[in-house]
């Protein structure tokens, strides 16, 4: 329980925890109501009343932000996106909207908002970002009843929204990259090597994204495909990125052949067991997470990220002549995000012969640096092969 000036310096606001624990905060325009609301709570929580609740009509954005993350974001989001969206609340809803009744917010003072993002120098893509998420959180109070419509539909209208255009093209890792990297990482002196191998190679060769590998199980592994049911949050299995669940078949022999060398080194493990595991057995930590991207660097081409790999898996099935749809399906996204990420690739390979992906792997695989699918940059780089510190 504190009084605090609010971020804008419009008001007071009144922090604490309900009897469930859950945080609160209330905004009052006057110090002395803030204080004798602090002292309401206080005496409730030292003879254990109820606390009154303030008039919902009067429920800031700020509090309503925070109802919304218990009530609605955290059990459905994980926990990078919880993150993303913790610092544009912080950064420019609360500072922007926070202090105003939710009641009290209407179409015009959602553009003013905007105008005002604008003016304040905040970039195209995350001005819109939080936009975004103004008209989500909003969305919700109409849910709960609290608001009668959504004000932030006012934003639907096309170009209402500024440019989330991507900066630049995504940057596919090539057979001959992923490779080499899986070559360093088994040279490496680490017990850890067969386990890294084969992490890329699921992640290049069947496009799961890094969470989605993490959180994998035996029992969702059967000869050529693959079941997609669940995705490692910090240590605990929640649902993917898009909350659905998705099959990845054919997968190439190659990617096979990996998955059972690293079963056998794993001394048959329980078909509800991970296929990669901390060592007490529970999904990864973001620590693991962050250590295993140290051993990342020093064996990639410089500049790029886990990720790339599932870039890189993208752009093969491009390669074999897969129409948008098809790619979008494997990938678990839609065909409109598809084209937006992979316009490049489809580009660059639409008067070209189509290529097996077990074709470009094989030969990349055999050491044939020459043959295969380029840098989608053209550098040409390999991956460096230094000795990284072993990560648990």
């Amino acid at each position: 329980m504190s009084v605090h000036r609010a971020a804008n310096g419009r008001g007071w606001k009144v922090r604490f925890r309900d009897h469930a624990g859950r945080p609160r905060s209330e905004t009052y325009s006057r110090r002395a109501d803030a204080d004798r609301r602090d002292l309401e709570i206080k005496l409730a929580k030292e003879h254990g009343g109820p606390l009154r609740e303030v008039r919902r009509s009067g429920q800031t954005f700020e509090e309503f932000a925070a109802e919304w993350i218990e009530l609605d974001a955290r059990p459905r989001l994980q926990r990078k996106t919880l993150d993303t969206y913790a610092g544009f609340l912080d950064r420019h809803l609360i500072p922007g909207v926070g202090s105003e009744a939710i009641a009290h917010i209407d179409p015009e003072r959602v553009l003013r908002f905007r105008a005002d993002l604008a003016a304040g120098g905040v970039p195209d893509y995350t001005s819109a970002r939080t936009l975004k998420l103004l008209r989500q959180i909003l969305g919700f109070a109409v849910q709960l009843g609290r608001i009668p419509y959504n004000p932030a539909d006012v934003l639907r209208g096309r170009g209402q929204l500024p440019s989330q255009a991507r900066k630049r093209d995504v940057r596919p890792l090539a057979p001959v990259e992923i490779e080499t990297i899986r070559r360093a990482l088994l040279a490496r002196r680490s017990a850890h090597g067969q386990r890294d191998a084969a992490l890329v190679s699921l992640m290049g060769y069947a496009g799961l994204r890094p969470q989605e590998a993490l959180g994998l199980a035996w029992r969702n592994v059967n000869g050529d495909f693959l079941r997609v049911e669940f995705a490692d949050k910090d240590g605990a299995l929640g649902k993917t990125k898009t909350s659905e669940r998705r099959t990845v078949r054919p997968l190439v022999r190659f990617l096979i052949e990996d998955l059972e060398t690293w079963r056998n080194a794993s001394d048959d493990p329980p078909p509800d067991g991970l296929v990669f595991p901390r060592e007490d057995g529970e999904p990864w930590r973001e620590q693991d997470w962050n250590n295993w991207r140290r051993v990342w660097r020093s064996v990639a081409p410089q500049g790029t990220v886990p990720y790339d790999l599932r870039h890189g898996h993208a752009s093969l099935l491009i390669r074999e002549g897969w129409d948008v749809v098809r790619v979008a399906r494997r990938m678990g996204h839609s065909p409109t995000e598809t084209h937006r990420t992979y316009a490049h690739v489809f580009d660059r390979y639409e008067d070209t012969m189509a290529v097996s992906m077990e074709a470009l792997i094989e030969s990349a695989r055999a050491g044939d640096v020459s043959s295969g699918c380029p840098s989608e940059n053209g550098s040409g780089r390999s991956a460096k092969e230094s000795t990284p510190a072993s990560v648990a």
